[in-house]
């Protein structure tokens, strides 16, 4: 998994505080929970992510605490907003939008 592949494994990390299982989010983004492991070393080498191990599981959370790491949701917040075609309705629907 390339550093392009770590990014999609942030991006898909629940809301702050929410954590996932390694196979959840193997399953989410359609590849091997090795890939999965491998990836998060990076992430969590960069303070984007923070991984919680038990005996049998490890748990991956959103990293709140981190500047980059708000500013790269923040920006993918925003260009989800753009892609689902909000922005455009809104500006047909509200009186002055277009």
């Amino acid at each position: 998994m390339d550093t392009a592949s770590a990014r999609n494994i942030f991006l898909a990390m629940p809301k702050s505080g929410e954590k996932l299982s390694q196979r959840e989010i193997s399953k989410i983004l359609g590849v091997s929970p090795t890939a999965i492991a491998n990836s998060l070393g990076r992430l969590k080498k960069d303070n984007l992510v923070k991984i919680e191990k038990t005996k049998t599981i490890n748990f991956v959370s959103f990293n709140r605490d981190e500047r980059k790491a708000l500013e790269m949701k923040m920006v993918d917040n925003i260009r989800n907003i753009y892609l689902s075609g909000l922005l455009d309705y809104l500006e047909d629907q509200l009186p002055g939008g277009g």
